[in-house]
């Protein structure tokens, strides 16, 4: 199965380039989510993977760099997002923050 990573130039120009692309992977994550109704907590639909599938969402990356640009994006404001330990295995929750859709031009949440 192939996977595609795509953003938006203007975005990437404002936050960076892995920044802008994990960005947008959230940003499906979370339209998949509210289109089949899955992940919604808090008032808000959220991404959900393992720490494995995280890592095959970006072959290219390793770990560090995908945890650094989780951080950053997180730092800045634009994603919240939270670990936990279920089912024998981490997994990793991550939404967009009302600075994130904004960035982004999006109802993500609503």
């Amino acid at each position: 199965m192939s996977i595609y990573h795509s953003f938006d130039i203007e975005i990437a120009e404002k936050i960076g380039l892995e920044n802008a692309i994990v960005l947008e992977q959230i940003r499906m994550e979370i339209e998949y989510c509210k289109s089949s109704k899955q992940n919604f907590h808090n008032g808000k639909y959220w991404s959900c993977n393992t720490g494995t599938a995280v890592q095959n969402m970006f072959p290219y990356w390793n770990i560090e760099k995908i945890c650094q640009t989780l951080k950053s994006l997180c730092d800045a404001g634009l994603i919240e997002g939270y670990r936990s330990f279920e089912n024998d295995k981490f997994l990793y929750y991550h939404t967009l923050t009302e600075k994130g859709i904004s960035l982004i031009g999006g109802a993500v949440n609503e």
